[in-house]
């Protein structure tokens, strides 16, 4: 149970931290991130936040044990306000992509000696 609480207490915050951070422009304003990979951390992250610690509760009602259950529903009730407030913040965000350059129906000539092909 120690090890669940642990797993709990240093591994969200290390999937949370980097991918709520990737959500973050360079005046700390939330925008959508790049990539998929800032998503993933936010849900493994709020998955974790939530999960280990309903298994570490419910591991330590199996055993019996009243100092455990006492962190772990305190880690829960932290996971789900953490849950709460991180999905409300990232909603906000504005999902809105960003148009594809039109691409030039014709062939435009570079410099450097590079011409259109065929001609």
């Amino acid at each position: 149970m120690k090890l669940i609480f642990l797993g709990w207490f240093y591994g969200v915050p290390l999937l949370l931290i980097p991918g709520v951070l990737r959500h973050l422009d360079d005046a700390g304003n939330l925008r959508s991130a790049d990539g998929p990979t800032a998503m993933l951390f936010v849900y493994g992250g709020l998955a974790c936040a939530v999960g280990l610690p309903a298994a570490g509760l419910a591991l330590a009602r199996l055993r019996r044990d009243r100092r455990w259950s006492v962190y772990h529903g305190a880690a829960l009730a932290i996971g789900v306000l953490l849950t709460a407030v991180t999905a409300a913040s990232l909603a906000t965000i504005d999902r809105v992509e960003q148009p594809e350059p039109a691409s030039p129906g014709h062939c435009q000539a570079v410099s450097g000696g590079r011409g259109c092909p065929g001609g």
